[in-house]
């Protein structure tokens, strides 16, 4: 009688580690296939050309992102009209700086016109990357946002070979699972400046062989949409959005 007891006992068990085994195996075929939706989605929020103490449209943009969660992005121009230490401390902080902590920049040509775009560097501190660069990647969810800086001149050039262009990890390379992203103020269509395009145009070309499947770039006014990132685009992904 006792012996039956046991048998059953044992077959119970057995049977409850046989479906949490069948449980698991699911859920990390499931994750590694990429079927399984994230509790809560990756959100990347921003803009570009920023703040002015002569404008309200960053407060306006201030209180959307303060109603979205997420990483906030800047795309240069930071604030008006010098990017100097008084700007960032009376035009920005006001409005987007309650955001700082979670704050990704990029810098701009305007941030550039305070010397060494210190200021820049000084308000966001490591989160802007090396002061002498400028450019740097980070990774949020599923996505590897890379963050280049249009100021070429000032970062050791543009060109192919440059540091900068080398830190755009090649396709195939460690980012190749995750979905990456170019962040910047100027691409070879965000800027008319027939110099500046044929700076950015190494840059654009590495970004497109590398696989990029967006990339948000400041600096114009108007907003439109690039199909691909490429230096002639094409009908094809990935998406650049302009504003």
């Amino acid at each position: 009688m006792l012996s039956l007891r046991l048998s059953d006992r044992g077959l119970w068990l057995l049977a409850v580690l046989s479906v949490l085994i069948a449980l698991a195996f699911a859920l990390a075929l499931a994750r590694l296939s990429g079927w399984m939706i994230p509790a809560k989605p990756t959100v990347l929020v921003g803009a570009g050309d920023i703040a002015g103490c002569d404008s309200v449209d960053d407060e306006a943009t201030a209180a959307l992102l303060d109603g979205t969660d997420g990483t906030v992005f800047t795309l240069g121009d930071n604030v008006y009209e010098s990017g100097t230490t008084s700007e960032f401390a009376e035009c920005y902080e006001p409005s987007w700086g309650r955001h700082k902590a979670r704050t990704r920049p990029a810098p701009g040509n305007h941030d550039y016109e305070t010397a060494q775009a210190s200021p820049y560097y000084a308000y966001f501190g490591a989160a802007a990357g090396d002061p002498n660069k400028g450019y740097y990647s980070y990774s949020v969810g599923t996505w590897h946002i890379i963050v280049l800086n249009s100021n070429c001149e000032d970062v050791g050039g543009c060109h192919a070979g440059s540091p900068q262009e080398q830190c755009i990890p090649p396709s195939g390379g460690p980012y190749t699972r995750r979905a990456p992203i170019w962040c910047c103020q100027r691409t070879t269509t965000s800027t008319n400046a027939l110099r500046r395009r044929a700076l950015m145009a190494s840059l654009t070309r590495c970004a497109a062989s590398a696989s990029l499947r967006w990339a948000r770039a400041g600096h114009r006014s108007a907003i439109s949409h690039k199909l691909p990132l490429t230096v002639r685009p094409a009908a094809t992904t990935p998406t650049e959005f302009l504003g």
